[in-house]
C-alpha cells in the first residue's frame, strides 16, 4: 500500500514539526501543517480528528492577521466540510472566503469558491443558487483569461516594436558605414 505509507510518513513529519513551529510562533507553518494533517486524515478516511485539525488551522490562520491566508484557509476548510458530507458548513466557510476574497481581490480563490458553491447548491437541488454561483465563476474566469490575453498581446506588441527599432537601427548603421 504505497500511498498509505507516503501519507503516514507525511503525517509523522508534520506532527514532528508542529512543536518546533509553535515554539518559534510560525503561524503560517502551523496553519499549513494542520491543514495538511486534516487533508491526510480525509484521504485516509480517518474522520474523527479532522475537526480538531480544521479548528487549529483556522485558529493559526487568524493569528497571522493576513486576509489572503484567511481567505484561502476558509476556502480549503469549506472544501473539507464538503468532502466530509456537511454541505451547510461548507457553504458557511466558502461564503466567508468569498467575503474576504472580495475585500482583497483574490480572484483565483473567488473563482474556486464560486465553482464549489455552484456544485454544492446543485447537489442540494437549489438550482437558482447553483446557477448564480456558476455565473459568478464564469465571469471571473473570463475576466482573468481576458487579462492574461491582454498581457500576452502587450508583450507581443513590445517585442514587435523592439524588433522594428532594432531593424531601423541596423539599417541606419549600414547607411553610416
Amino acid at each position: 500500500n504505497f500511498w498509505m505509507k507516503k501519507y503516514t510518513k507525511a503525517m509523522e513529519i508534520y506532527q514532528e514539526a508542529t512543536p518546533l513551529a509553535e515554539k518559534v510562533k510560525d503561524y503560517r507553518a502551523l496553519r499549513t501543517a494542520y491543514m495538511n494533517i486534516a487533508a491526510i486524515h480525509l484521504e485516509l478516511k480517518i474522520n474523527r480528528p479532522i475537526q480538531e485539525y480544521i479548528n487549529k488551522s483556522l485558529y493559526y490562520s487568524s493569528l497571522m492577521k493576513n486576509p489572503y491566508f484567511d481567505c484561502e484557509t476558509n476556502m480549503v476548510v469549506g472544501l473539507f466540510y464538503w468532502r466530509l458530507g456537511n454541505p451547510d458548513k461548507a457553504i458557511k466557510q466558502l461564503e466567508k472566503s468569498i467575503l474576504l476574497g472580495k475585500h482583497i481581490n483574490a480572484r483565483s480563490h473567488l473563482k474556486r469558491a464560486y465553482d464549489s458553491l455552484g456544485v454544492i447548491y446543485s447537489f442540494k437541488k437549489d438550482y437558482r443558487e447553483a446557477l448564480h454561483y456558476f455565473k459568478e465563476a464564469t465571469l471571473l474566469k473570463d475576466s482573468i483569461q481576458g487579462e492574461k490575453t491582454l498581457k500576452h498581446l502587450n508583450e507581443l506588441d513590445i517585442k514587435y516594436k523592439t524588433a522594428q527599432m532594432d531593424k531601423q537601427l541596423a539599417q541606419k548603421q549600414l547607411i553610416i558605414t
